[in-house]
């Protein structure tokens, strides 16, 4: 009698961390919406054009959109003398327009956000 042994393909897909920053992670957001609590989006502004480096996720003009009761905000980086303060990423909110982050909740008496 032969025995099959369990082939690699078996395995459960793991998540491989490929050392990608936060940043480039910054196109889409989803967020709870200000106006009724539900699911909103965060995006960079549709009529722009797409960024050459990832970095400028954080300063390019973003749009929060709210499919379930239509609420629009729009954000934009602000200018302090002749330099632009983009957002800082991590942590809960979303840092374009401060809102809870959607996917998150609480682990091990502190909370997981994606």
């Amino acid at each position: 009698m032969v025995l099959a042994m369990k082939s690699e393909s078996s395995r459960p897909a793991r998540h491989i961390d490929t050392g990608r920053w936060l940043a480039q992670f910054a196109d889409r957001i989803l967020v709870v919406c200000p106006r009724c609590g539900g699911r909103a989006l965060v995006v960079p502004r549709p009529d722009l054009e797409a960024p050459r480096f990832f970095s400028e996720l954080l300063f390019m003009p973003r749009r929060l959109v709210c499919t379930a009761c239509g609420a629009t905000h729009e954000w934009e980086a602000e200018v302090q003398g002749a330099a632009l303060v983009g957002a800082a990423m991590g942590g809960t909110e979303d840092p374009f327009f401060r809102q809870p982050l959607w996917l998150q909740t609480r682990c091990v008496g502190r909370i997981l956000w994606a």
